[in-house]
């Protein structure tokens, strides 16, 4: 089965039953034909709740760089190369 790379995403095609994640990958809660990256665990991440005009979404937060992060940075630990002075970008 062929997987597309979309936004850091691999999806599957919606047909029969959903594929088994690729290595270092997981299904998404929302959607199993669709697999994200598995993060390490992390003492600086965390989920917060924004409010958007149309609906609530939740990214991810670094702490570390007190930013939000996307799942691909996080995953390659990109805050580890910066100061912990809060003010750089990833």
């Amino acid at each position: 089965m062929r997987l597309r790379r979309i936004n850091n995403k691999l999806v599957a095609p919606h047909r029969g039953r959903p594929p088994v994640a690729p290595e270092g990958y997981e299904p998404d809660p929302g959607d199993p034909f669709i697999f994200i990256i598995k993060l390490p665990p992390c003492e600086h991440r965390e989920e917060r709740l924004y409010k958007m005009p149309c609906c609530d979404t939740i990214k991810l937060w670094c702490n570390k760089v007190n930013l939000p992060i996307k799942r691909i940075h996080c995953a390659e630990r990109l805050c580890d190369n910066v100061e912990d002075s809060g003010n750089d970008n990833i």
